[in-house]
């Protein structure tokens, strides 16, 4: 009920391994009320490799968004906005009269520096175990190739984020959310470029930054 008070036209869902069996209850419990409301599913386990395939035939998912969403999902939206539809999107799997659209997969975003920082300006950080904690990330993916790994078939290679603009996401979080004092790092592995690691490092020390982190 509190998602269909926003009267939110599309309503999106990230889906881990652990969120994916309430999230479609909650978008077939939405549908059932407004099927005129477009649901977008997207996240790890929305990979072709994962539960994609069986996911987007789910009658009440219309949108699954494949890799990084981005981009993709401005675009999509922007769509929406404009016809009130979305019947091609690069990066996409559609959902029409029961039939799927693969619309072709979308490259990888090349300068990840360009990215906005992430946005927790809705979130009640009191509500968590450690409310002085935030995610953040120095690159995707990872240079080295295990054929045991599924990071590979997910990301296909590694990039990064310059230090610099690691060290500014810090510095904007704990400046914009009272309290914020550590950072994880969400990479697969936080040293896999260690110059950019060390210049982050250089510059919290340089600017003062009163924080602890880690990863892995």
């Amino acid at each position: 009920n509190k998602i269909l008070e926003t009267e939110a036209g599309l309503i999106g869902f990230s889906i881990f391994n652990s969120s994916k069996d309430l999230s479609l209850l909650i978008a077939e419990k939405i549908k059932k009320i407004d099927k005129d409301k477009k649901i977008i599913f997207g996240g790890p386990h929305c990979a072709p490799h994962m539960n994609g395939p069986e996911i987007i035939r789910e009658n009440c998912v219309d949108i699954m968004v494949i890799g990084e969403g981005e981009f993709i999902l401005d675009e999509v939206i922007d769509l929406f906005d404009r016809e009130g539809r979305v019947d091609f999107c690069k990066g996409t799997w559609l959902r029409k009269t029961g039939q799927v659209i693969d619309c072709g997969n979308r490259e990888l975003i090349g300068d990840l520096n360009q990215l906005a920082f992430a946005d927790f300006g809705d979130f009640s950080l009191d509500s968590y175990d450690a409310p002085y904690r935030l995610p953040v990330y120095l690159g995707r993916g990872c240079p080295n190739r295990c054929v045991y790994c599924n990071d590979k078939s997910c990301w296909h290679g590694y990039r990064c984020r310059s230090g610099e603009r690691v060290f500014e996401d810090m510095r904007y979080q704990v400046n914009r959310k009272n309290g914020i004092t550590h950072f994880d790092f969400a990479d697969s592995l936080v040293n896999a470029n260690l110059r950019e690691l060390s210049h982050m490092a250089d510059r919290i020390i340089v600017d003062g930054l009163k924080i602890t982190w880690g990863g892995q």
